[in-house]
C-alpha cells in the first residue's frame, strides 16, 4: 500500500438542506478503498463518530455489516433513513454507550469532531459543555481505546484527522491525537490523503492505523 493516497470528496447522496451547511462526511472515495483494503464481504465496520452514517452506508454497499454511534438525534434519523439495517445506528454518545452490544469489529473507520486549541466548548458534547482542548484530546483517546478492545484479532482501528490552521494559529490535532494513541494502542502506521478539496486549512489530512499488535504496518 502506499502511504500516500489522492482521494476525492465523494457521495452517494446529497444531504438534506437543511444539513447541507453541517457537510462534514468522510468521503465514500476514501471510506470504499479502506473497506475493501482492510475487509472481507460479512465483516464488522464501525463508526464510534457516526455523523449521518456514511460508513454505515458504505460498508452495507460493499456486502459488510455497518454499525454505528451518533449523537445528534437528527444526524442519527437521517443516517437511519438511507441504510438498509437502520437499528445498528445506535443513538447516544458513545462515552456512555456499552460497546459490547456490537459484535466483533473487524474495522473501525471514523473521524472524530475536530477541536482548536483556542476553543472552550467540548465537541464531544455537541458544544454544550465546556471543555479544555487537553481534556478533549484525552476524552477522544479513551473512546479509542473502548473500541480496540472491541477489535477482532485482526482488526484495524483508522482514524482520519488533520491538523487545524486558522486566524489563532495551528492546531497540531492529527499528531496530538497520534502520539496520544500511540501510549495506548499499537500503532501500525499512517496514510497521507490529499483532497480535491479540504478545509481546515490544509489539502490533506492523515489516516492514522492501530490494531491490537505492532503486526503488519503501512
Amino acid at each position: 500500500m502506499k502511504s500516500t493516497l489522492t482521494f476525492e470528496q465523494r457521495f452517494s447522496n446529497a444531504l438534506p438542506s437543511c444539513f447541507q451547511h453541517q457537510d462534514i462526511r468522510l468521503s465514500e472515495h476514501l471510506l470504499e478503498y479502506l473497506i475493501k483494503e482492510f475487509t472481507e464481504p460479512g465483516d464488522c465496520v464501525f463508526d464510534p463518530f457516526a455523523g449521518f452514517a456514511t460508513t454505515l452506508f458504505s460498508a452495507e454497499k460493499l456486502g459488510r455489516l455497518g454499525f454505528g454511534v451518533e449523537q445528534q438525534a437528527k444526524w442519527c434519523e437521517y443516517g437511519r433513513s438511507i441504510l438498509n439495517c437502520p437499528a445498528n445506528l445506535v443513538h447516544g454518545d458513545v462515552r456512555d454507550v456499552d460497546l459490547m452490544q456490537f459484535p466483533s469489529i473487524n474495522l473501525s473507520i471514523s473521524s472524530p469532531m475536530y477541536m482548536h486549541r483556542h476553543e472552550k466548548l467540548n465537541p464531544l458534547s455537541d458544544f454544550k459543555t465546556a471543555g479544555t482542548y487537553r481534556s478533549y484530546v484525552a476524552e477522544v483517546t479513551n473512546v479509542y481505546r473502548r473500541v480496540s478492545e472491541r477489535l477482532a484479532e485482526s482488526g484495524r482501528l483508522v482514524i482520519e484527522v488533520a491538523n487545524l490552521k486558522g486566524p489563532e494559529g495551528v492546531t497540531t490535532l492529527a499528531w496530538d491525537l497520534g502520539i496520544a494513541l500511540a501510549e495506548e494502542l499499537a500503532f501500525q502506521g499512517e496514510l497521507v490523503i490529499n483532497w480535491d478539496r479540504y478545509g481546515y486549512g490544509y489539502e490533506h489530512s492523515y489516516c492514522l492505523l492501530f490494531g491490537k499488535d505492532d503486526g503488519a504496518r503501512c
